[in-house]
């Protein structure tokens, strides 16, 4: 039986979807495949609705590298339309020949031709693609593209690093139409820890076009402050068009499970990770205090586990079984069964990234460890984001790379699960910022105060989680 609430919800959603403003999403990592960095697009495309504003998705057919997740498909409201295109040899419906009008035509042509002062660079003695592996697939995307945009009367354009092709397409397609532009860098780019390229011209032509992308973007968004400043210098001049947006946790993940997690559910203490677990994350210092803590425990070593939900590097296997800690090794999961071990876990543990720029990272996870409630033991360079975060929030313990450290942080940590006691005093208010829905309102609001006039919108916060709606 349809309740009156029902109808005034379904009335209000009926209302705000034909005011919705459409936004082109340009992302290359989207679901089915999996992995932290598709989930921040995901649940934009999940909130956006609600917001006003409908995401219309461009990615490819297949992501070859990373694991699959069909269960956040479910994220995606029916109003979402998802285009796919094969990354290596695109076949879609529309192509610059059969545009369907000489104005399209043109349009494709000259976004084609723009494209191709990148596209005709390569690396010296290398014939991959510039900036990166999915050049064919934005390459042959940019007609279609042309032809979407004014068949769908798309308002605005969205697009996020990594690859960098995502960025690309949003730089060529912002000089061809004029649309406002939001460029999301969920990662820095050649000021990456993470970044090594080894050819000085590749260096320099990557840095060339990055800066072309933060110069021609009506709006920059980092992740973290840090970052953000980090992309701001380097267009000094227009530092008040760049933003901060988190990434953040949905509370909508965890209403499946109960509300308090019970830390004495387990027989061991688990010390659960959830994530990639390799060298960029990792120092020995953490695998010897780890270790010193299993010694600690005076025979009592079956009490204990480190369990590893996600990839683990054979580095990282071989310094747990040299140091003879008892570790676990599940390998990846999906979405839905990371966030059950986070709550199965008695204690969940976070690295943040060491190297260039690492203390500005903040692992994507941390947010979900956050919204999990556990108590949290984040390992991180001096002055870094993540242990900001923790602090603030009071949602555990944080040290620095130093197996002392670590091991009096683990002893806490234990007691605490074996007496039932929480370690830490969280805030709520201040956790709550970090919801997907709140970060999402921060993004309607960019993509509003891009398009002129702003609009005025009816913000419903019930998701109806149902299917994705395909073409092509």
């Amino acid at each position: 039986m349809t309740t009156a609430h029902e109808n005034t919800n379904r009335a209000v959603s009926s209302a705000s979807r034909q005011h919705d403003r459409k936004v082109l999403m340009i992302a290359a990592a989207f679901p089915p495949a999996g992995g932290a960095g598709v989930q921040r697009s995901v649940k934009f495309a999940k909130y956006l609705p609600k917001l006003g504003w409908r995401p219309i998705v461009w990615t490819v057919e297949q992501y070859v590298g990373l694991p699959e997740d069909e269960t956040m498909l479910h994220d995606l409201p029916s109003s979402v339309d998802v285009h796919r295109g094969r990354r290596e040899s695109l076949s879609l419906k529309h192509s610059t020949a059969n545009a369907t009008s000489p104005k399209l035509r043109s349009l494709a042509a000259r976004a084609w031709n723009g494209f191709g002062r990148y596209m005709m660079w390569v690396s010296p003695g290398s014939q991959r693609g510039f900036p990166d592996e999915f050049s064919k697939w934005a390459h042959d995307s940019i007609p279609p593209l042309v032809e979407l945009i004014e068949m769908e009367g798309i308002d605005a354009i969205y697009s996020t690093f990594s690859p960098a092709s995502n960025h690309l397409m949003g730089l060529l397609l912002k000089k061809r139409t004029g649309l406002p532009w939001v460029a999301d860098f969920r990662d820095l780019w050649t000021d990456d820890y993470r970044y090594q390229e080894k050819s000085a011209v590749w260096r320099a032509k990557s840095r060339e076009l990055e800066t072309e992308i933060l110069r021609s973007a009506d709006r920059v968004v980092g992740v973290t402050p840090s970052q953000t400043k980090i992309l701001a210098s380097r267009i000094p001049s227009s530092a008040s068009k760049f933003h901060t947006i988190p990434n953040g946790f949905d509370p909508t993940d965890f209403a499946h499970l109960q509300q308090a997690p019970n830390r004495n559910r387990n027989d061991k203490f688990v010390l659960g990770y959830i994530g990639r677990l390799d060298r960029w994350v990792t120092k020995p210092e953490l695998f010897e205090g780890i270790a010193r803590f299993a010694c600690r425990l005076n025979g009592q070593q079956k009490e204990f586990v480190f369990r590893i939900t996600g990839h683990a590097s054979n580095d990282v296997l071989q310094q747990l079984i040299e140091r003879d800690i008892p570790y676990c090794n599940e390998g990846y999961k999906s979405h839905a069964e990371a966030i059950e071990a986070m709550q199965s876990a008695s204690a969940l543990l976070v690295c943040g990234p060491h190297g260039t720029n690492g203390e500005t990272t903040v692992p994507g996870k941390l947010y979900e460890c956050l919204g999990s409630g556990m108590d949290i033991l984040c390992v991180s360079m001096p002055e870094s984001e993540c242990a900001t975060i923790v602090e603030k929030c009071e949602a555990g313990i944080t040290t620095l790379f130093d197996a002392g450290q670590i091991e009096r942080a683990l002893c806490r940590l234990h007691s605490a699960w074996r007496n039932g006691e929480d370690i830490h005093h969280r805030r709520a208010h201040r956790i709550d910022k970090y919801t997907r829905l709140n970060t999402t309102k921060q993004l309607a609001d960019l993509l509003d105060n891009c398009v002129s006039p702003p609009i005025v919108r009816e913000e419903v916060f019930e998701c109806s989680l149902i299917g994705i709606k395909r073409s092509w």
